[in-house]
């Protein structure tokens, strides 16, 4: 991240897209890095799914507050980001 610009890189390091942004970014916590920004969320297909402390859910059905496993083996915390996440 620099500036008002993530890029998204791939684990063999190789760029895969690039963002500006035209405001500050908001995180869900600690410090500012790509994997804990809250918006804008990252966008992903119905069905996909994510690794959660409950098991492999689809993304459709996560719900605010989940804890979701990077990763690395560490946690986040599912946030509201204008999605359709459930209470």
């Amino acid at each position: 991240m620099s500036g008002s610009t993530i890029d998204r890189t791939g684990t063999n390091g190789v760029t895969l897209g690039s963002a500006r942004y035209p405001t500050a970014l908001t995180v869900a916590d600690g410090p500012i890095t790509p994997d804990v920004v809250r918006e804008p969320a990252p966008c992903f297909t119905t069905g996909t799914r994510i690794l959660t402390t409950r098991g492999e859910v689809p993304v459709e059905e996560l719900c605010i507050g989940d804890s979701i496993i990077r990763h690395d083996g560490t946690r986040a915390t599912a946030a509201n980001s204008g999605s359709r996440l459930r209470h």
